[in-house]
C-alpha cells in the first residue's frame, strides 16, 4: 500500500473505503465511534500517501485527518501527525528535481564514421534508377502504340504505325547509352530496362516475321543476349494467337510459316545447355506453343485436304545470330563457373582471419585477410569487369565478406571502424553489407569481454555497434529492400549491447 507505483485510481479507492468504513460504524454506535482494524489500517495507508509528491492527495489527507482526529477524541486511534508536502521554494535549486543527463557506459569517446562519398554514391546511382524508370515507361508506352489496335497482332491486326516503331529504335538507342559505366563497359539494367527491352525485341520480332516471314536478326550493341532469347520466346507464343487468326481465314501457307517458325526456333535452341533462369523456364514453354501451332494445322488440313500440309523446307529464323549468342552465353558460363570456385577460396580466406581474430591471433589473420585481398583485386575483379552480372552472386557475397573481415581487423588493431575510402574496389552495397555484418563479430566479441567481466570492452564494443547504425540510418538512399533484414540485425546487437 505505500509503493509510489499504485496508480492514482487505487489510492482514491483506497480513500473511499476508509470513509465508507467510518460511516457505517457511526450509524451503528451513535454514542461511540468504534473503528475496526482493517479501517484502522485504510486510514495509515491514506496518511502515508500524503507525503507522496506525485499523487495530490490535498482532499484525501484532510479526509484522513478529520477521521483520525475524531477518532482520537474516542479514543479509539492514536493521532499521528501527516506529513508535509515538498514545496519549491524560490530559493530552492531548480534542478534539484530534474531527471539525470543519459547514462553513458564506462564513458569513452564516441566512434566516427564518415560515409560522404559512400551516401554521393548511392544518390547517383538512385538519379540513373529514377532515369531508367522514366525511360521504361516511355519504353512501356511506344510498345503499346506499336503492338496496334485492341487485339493486337496476336488476332492478325495491323502492327501499329512505322512512326511507334521509329519511335521504340530511339529509346532503345537511349537505353544502351544509359546503361553504359565510366569504363565504357555495359552496366547492369535498372529500372525494369530490362523487362521493357524484352517487349520490344518480341514487337520487333513479330514484326520482321510478318513482314519477311523469318524472325530477324537484332543489333546486340541495343539488346543483350538474354532480352534477345526472352523476346523471341514471347514472339513465338504471338504466333498461335496469329496462326488461329489465319486458321479462320482458311489461310494455311500462313499457319504453316508460323509452326516452322517455332519448330526452327526449338530446334536451334537444343543446341544451347542453360542453366536454370528465366531463359530455361521460358523455352519450356515452346514446345506447347509448337503442340497447338501443330493441332491448329492438322484440324484445317481436314478442310483443305493433306496435300497442303508439307513442311517448308526454308528456315525460318535467323541462325547465325542463335549462334553467337549461343558462343557468348558459353563463354559466359565458362567464366561464371571459373569465378564461382575462386570465389570460394576467397570467402574462406575471408572467414579464416575472422576466426583467427577471436582466437587472438592478428598474424594469421593478416595473412589471411592479405590472401583473400590479392584474389579479388588481381583475379576475380578483373575477370568480372567484361559482364556487370558476374560480379553479382557468389562474388558480391565473397566481397561482403571480405569488407567485413577487414573491417573487423581494423577495429580490433586500431579501435576505429575503415571508411570505404580504404576499400576503393568494393561497391557500395558490398561495403554496406560488411558493415552490417561486422556488428555480429563484434557482439561475439562483447559477449567473451562480459564473461570476464571486462565493462571497459564491452563499452567498446557498444560505442562501435551504435557507430555503426548511426551511420546507416543517416544514409538518405539507404538500400532499404536488399539490407532491411541486415539493418535490423543491427538495430537488435545494439539493444542486446
Amino acid at each position: 500500500t505505500h509503493s509510489y507505483r499504485r496508480p492514482q485510481h487505487d489510492y482514491m479507492r483506497l480513500a473511499t473505503t476508509a470513509l465508507s468504513s467510518f460511516a457505517r460504524s457511526r450509524r451503528q454506535f451513535h454514542s461511540r465511534i468504534r473503528l475496526s482494524g482493517s479501517s484502522v489500517n485504510l486510514l495509515r495507508s491514506v496518511i502515508a500517501v500524503t507525503s507522496n509528491p506525485f499523487v495530490p492527495t490535498t482532499r484525501y489527507a484532510l479526509c484522513a485527518s478529520k477521521i483520525t482526529t475524531t477518532a482520537t477524541k474516542q479514543g479509539e486511534v492514536e493521532a499521528q501527525p501527516l506529513p508535509k508536502r515538498a514545496r519549491m521554494e524560490e530559493d530552492t535549486d531548480p534542478t534539484a528535481n530534474l531527471p539525470a543527463p543519459p547514462y553513458t557506459l564506462n564513458g569513452g569517446s564516441p566512434v566516427h564514421l564518415p560515409l560522404g562519398a559512400l551516401c554521393d554514391s548511392l544518390a547517383s546511382e538512385d538519379k540513373l534508377r529514377e532515369a531508367s524508370a522514366e525511360l521504361s515507361n516511355e519504353l512501356s508506352a511506344v510498345v503499346a502504340r506499336a503492338r496496334g489496335s485492341a487485339g493486337g497482332w496476336a488476332e492478325g491486326a495491323a502492327v501499329g504505325s512505322e512512326s511507334a516503331f521509329d519511335e521504340m529504335d530511339t529509346l532503345m538507342r537511349r537505353c544502351a547509352n544509359l546503361e553504359v559505366g565510366a569504363d565504357g563497359r555495359p552496366a547492369r539494367r535498372r529500372g525494369g530496362i530490362n523487362w521493357r527491352m524484352e517487349e520490344c525485341v518480341r514487337a520487333l520480332v513479330f514484326r520482321g516475321f510478318i513482314a519477311t516471314g523469318k524472325f530477324p536478326a537484332l543489333d546486340p550493341v541495343l539488346v543483350r543476349d538474354e532480352e534477345y532469347l526472352l523476346g523471341t520466346f514471347g514472339a513465338a507464343q504471338d504466333l498461335v494467337g496469329y496462326a488461329m487468326g489465319r486458321a479462320v481465314a482458311l489461310d494455311f501457307a500462313s499457319v504453316s510459316m508460323a509452326r516452322d517458325a517455332v519448330n526452327d526456333v526449338l530446334a536451334v535452341m537444343l543446341e544451347f545447355d542453360l542453366r536454370n533462369g528465366p531463359v530455361r523456364k521460358r523455352y519450356d514453354g515452346l514446345k506447347y506453343a509448337l503442340k497447338r501451332l501443330e493441332t491448329i494445322s492438322y484440324e484445317l488440313s481436314s478442310v483443305r485436304g493433306p496435300t497442303d500440309a508439307v513442311r517448308s523446307v526454308v528456315s525460318r529464323i535467323h541462325e547465325p545470330s542463335f549462334d553467337a549468342v549461343r558462343v557468348r552465353m558459353e563463354e559466359f558460363d565458362a567464366k561464371r563457373e571459373s569465378i564461382i570456385k575462386r570465389t570460394r577460396d576467397a570467402q574462406k580466406a575471408a572467414k579464416h582471419a575472422i576466426f583467427a581474430l577471436h582466437r587472438n591471433d592478428p598474424t594469421a589473420a593478416s595473412s589471411k585477410l592479405e590472401h583473400c585481398r590479392a584474389l579479388l583485386h588481381d583475379e576475380l575483379f578483373p575477370a568480372a569487369a567484361s559482364d556487370p552480372a558476374l560480379r553479382y552472386g557468389a562474388l558480391a557475397a565473397a566481397a561482403e565478406e571480405y569488407a567485413e573481415a577487414a573491417l573487423f581487423f581494423t577495429w580490433t588493431a586500431e579501435g576505429r571502424l575503415a571508411p570505404p575510402s580504404e576499400m576503393p574496389s568494393l561497391t557500395p552495397e558490398e561495403y554496406l553489407g560488411g558493415l552490417c555484418d561486422l556488428t555480429g563479430e563484434i557482439g561475439r566479441v562483447a559477449v567473451a569481454r562480459g564473461t570476464a567481466r571486462d565493462d571497459e570492452g564491452v563499452g567498446a564494443c557498444l560505442r562501435a555497434n551504435v557507430a555503426v547504425l548511426g551511420a546507416i540510418e543517416g544514409i538518405e538512399y539507404f538500400p532499404q529492400r536488399k539490407f532491411k533484414g541486415k539493418a535490423d540485425a543491427v538495430r537488435q546487437s545494439v539493444q542486446k549491447l
